[in-house]
């Protein structure tokens, strides 16, 4: 029984692809962290102007400082870990030193809760620059800008941490009212003296520990990328770069399970050299591995970047067609066979013709059919292709019965 070949072609649709997801997730991150930015800024600023008056600092508010600052540090951390996951961070100086400010203010504020400062008119600018940076990276964010709000947001709080280290901003909110006038600076030469040594005894490890953690960041990276490069000589075929049988296979059940699914065709092509036998006899080894990456190069050329190409044998071939119905099959069988056909391999001063004999089968959608017996119906098209004369396409129209269709 012969059918006319359809002129159609069935294509898949393209998913996200995982860099979008990566932004989005980097997205969420970010807008987090910008939001516990206007909360540090504003929430303090009420607290203070709240519960100091003119020339007295309580005690109370020192607590409430340190408590607040102590929290918001901890989920700055958080979210720069989250940052760290997501776009692996710290691989740069200024990244460390970002990193770094955040666990040293929480480390240095327990060790100065009984030092009670203020800032002056210098803590100004700061009132407006890390809200004012925070908001327009969170404006940003939709835009796909989410990398502003981690350069100048994130080096913001890190100035801010820096001044609270050396003793000059546990409340810098003040620094924009009239109370900062009254109030005197409490110790502020034993703290400046002492910040120096402070800073370095907290940051430095911390600098060191996240070098460390940078380089096993890097390590882990080419790990992953050794791991991956293993993967794939393990999964293909050394001579052709083709998959081999072993993991052809599975990607191949997922297929029909995906072809059920979507109520789309599936076709399979099963395609072998002819007389590859008596090249190897004739012409040596040598010029038979040439001919098989011969015979490679031409599939990978006719079929889609997403159709499953494999050498699943000594010269023989498999090609797996998701969306594509027999017919379309037939069609993309038939190119791949003239386009070998005409290829002319030269070794060694002998020009080779090369010819292969295919066989096509189709899994309709909601038929019953195992992977083995696919390749069962497209094997026995491919033998009677083999039968008929070889150098042509057979076609398996129904699991019941194979048919041919012989082409000059």
């Amino acid at each position: 029984m012969y059918e006319d070949a359809p002129t159609s072609v069935y294509y898949l649709p393209t998913s996200d692809s995982s860099r979008m997801q990566r932004h989005q997730l980097v997205s969420r991150a970010m807008g987090g962290g910008a939001a516990f930015l206007l909360v540090l800024a504003f929430f303090q600023y009420f607290v203070f102007t709240a519960n100091v008056q003119p020339g007295v600092v309580d005690q109370e508010t020192v607590w409430i400082s340190v408590s607040i600052n102590l929290a918001l540090a901890a989920l700055a951390l958080t979210f720069f870990a989250v940052n760290t996951l997501a776009r692996r961070f710290l691989d740069h100086w200024w990244e460390v030193f970002i990193g770094s400010m955040h666990v040293t203010t929480a480390i240095t504020m327990l060790a100065w809760v009984a030092h009670i400062h203020i800032a002056g008119s210098q803590g100004t600018p700061l009132l407006v620059l890390i809200p004012g940076s925070t908001v327009v990276s969170m404006w940003l964010l939709g835009r796909g800008w989410a990398w502003f709000y981690f350069f100048f947001a994130n080096l913001a709080l890190a100035v801010v941490q820096g001044a609270e280290v050396m003793g000059y901003l546990e409340y810098f909110p003040l620094a924009g009212t009239g109370a900062a006038e009254h109030l005197e600076f409490l110790d502020v030469r034993y703290r400046i003296g002492n910040g120096f040594f402070y800073l370095l005894a907290s940051i430095g490890p911390l600098v060191l520990v996240s070098q460390l953690f940078a380089d096993l960041t890097r390590s882990q990276k080419a790990v992953v990328r050794a791991n991956k490069r293993l993967e794939v000589l393990a999964s293909t075929d050394s001579l052709t770069g083709l998959l081999i049988r072993r993991a052809v296979m599975p990607k191949f059940e997922e297929e029909i399970i995906r072809s059920d699914r979507e109520k789309r065709p599936l076709s399979v092509i099963i395609l072998d050299i002819d007389n590859f036998k008596s090249v190897n006899d004739t012409y040596g080894h040598a010029v038979g591995d040439q001919v098989i990456k011969e015979v490679a190069d031409v599939l990978l050329h006719c079929f889609r970047t997403y159709d499953l190409v494999a050498r699943i044998g000594g010269e023989e071939f498999m090609v797996v067609l998701p969306g594509n119905d027999l017919h379309a099959g037939y069609e993309l069988a038939e190119r791949a066979r003239m386009q070998l056909r005409e290829r002319v391999i030269d070794s060694e001063g002998h020009e080779l013709s090369v010819t292969a004999s295919f066989g096509v089968a189709e899994h309709a959608p909601g038929r019953r059919e195992t992977v083995d017996q696919l390749i069962l119906y497209a094997d026995d098209a491919h033998y009677h292709a083999k039968r008929a004369g070889k150098d042509r396409v057979c076609m398996a129209s129904a699991p019941e019965e194979t048919t041919g269709m012989a082409l000059a």
